[in-house]
């Protein structure tokens, strides 16, 4: 259970968070294009980069402060009409080195991110505490839980949070924050000594996908359980790696690292489920490319059954989908070094990331799918759209 939630008003930075949104009608693209030359002939690529920003959706993104060894990181926004991003938290959020991975994503009204706010923090890699910031009244709302991870619904009003041997389903619509529900504990199931790998929400946001790894005879059955909102969980198999994302209702893409090869290609899997399935909890597996990067970079795109992904051989950035069988892919940007969080807003018209280049320099871009246009909007990390 969460514990009640302390919530504080913060500066007049709040007028930055009033907001607007765009309503851009989602054009599917197909066939292919040969990648350009360099990333800065695809961010020259943009014709009209003054129309581009009228109509981009408002992005957050954080962006690294210079007090190594101390970690610090500023919340920016970058509204729809403006060419420069702003501060929107008064306070830091801290982390200590990479094991503090932290992210961002936004339900609805909330911005979520995990990292406290206050230097004060006992030894590196204890724990960073969820987030939770209303864009419309600046209210933060520390949660207080031991779950370390966590992923709204796609509709933004359920949130997941969980650590090893934890698992809470939250109302985000709901007054009470605090009040989280153990799911574990659904029907006859015990969670026992297994572990809680990973949490993933399917696209209708009526149900999730949980891993479960590390179990004993006595415990929770290892490999990926389906839990819907209404009704009991149920087993569908063991699979390799780590889950990526939902295509429609029954295809799940999962990574899977090579022997030996930490920061070398992976595997890009695809595994459907349900009634593709010909044995009860196996999947129907199929390996879709064996050059995605390491990163893990791939991202649904939202009302579609396309998705981008990060090639590791080129450092291209590449929109994959299908049609009457056949796979379409086109590259929409190159990258020189890596490419990370990929994000899509939420009419599934413009793709934001972080790119990597060769002097390690990480930067803010996006694109706008249908036209191909690209622009780079500053130094920073993990960007979302609002």
């Amino acid at each position: 259970m969460m514990s009640r939630l302390r919530s504080r008003s913060l500066s007049p930075l709040l007028s930055l968070l009033l907001l607007g949104s765009c309503c851009l009608d989602p054009v599917a693209q197909q066939g292919s294009e040969s990648p350009p030359d360099t990333a800065s002939q695809v961010a020259l690529a943009a014709s009209n980069p003054e129309a581009s920003a009228a109509a981009r959706p408002p992005l957050l993104w954080l962006i690294d402060q210079d007090d190594y060894p101390l970690v610090s990181r500023r919340l920016v926004l970058l509204q729809s009409d403006q060419s420069e991003a702003h501060p929107v938290l008064a306070p830091l959020l801290y982390c200590f080195d990479a094991a503090d991975y932290q992210r961002l994503q936004t339900a609805g009204h909330l911005l979520l991110v995990n990292g406290p706010v206050s230097e004060s923090r006992s030894s590196p890699n204890v724990g960073m505490p969820l987030q939770l910031l209303n864009l419309k009244s600046g209210e933060l709302q520390p949660v207080r839980s031991q779950s370390q991870s966590f992923v709204a619904s796609p509709d933004g009003s359920k949130l997941l949070t969980w650590n090893n041997f934890q698992l809470n389903l939250s109302d985000l619509e709901g007054e009470d924050l605090q009040q989280a529900k153990p799911l574990m504990q659904l029907g006859k199931l015990e969670l026992g000594s297994a572990q809680v790998s990973q949490a993933l929400w399917m696209p209708n946001s009526d149900s999730f996908l949980v891993q479960i790894s590390n179990y004993k005879e006595d415990g929770l059955r290892a490999g990926v359980w389906e839990y819907p909102l209404q009704g009991e969980p149920l087993y569908l198999g063991i699979i390799q790696g780590r889950m990526l994302c939902v295509l429609g209702s029954q295809t799940l893409l999962h990574s899977i690292p090579k022997p030996r090869e930490r920061y070398g290609a992976r595997r890009l899997v695809r595994s459907d489920f349900h009634l593709s399935s010909t044995i009860p909890g196996q999947f129907r597996t199929e390996q879709l490319h064996e050059d995605l990067m390491y990163t893990n970079a791939v991202a649904q795109r939202p009302h579609s059954l396309e998705f981008a992904y990060a090639r590791h051989s080129d450092k291209a950035l590449v929109l994959s989908g299908e049609q009457a069988g056949q796979v379409s892919e086109r590259i929409l940007w190159q990258s020189t070094r890596s490419i990370s969080d990929l994000n899509w807003s939420a009419d599934g018209r413009w793709l934001c990331f972080t790119d990597r280049n060769e002097e390690s320099q990480r930067r803010i871009i996006v694109i706008d799918v249908e036209t191909g246009e690209s622009q780079e909007l500053g130094k920073g990390i993990r960007p979302v759209f609002r």
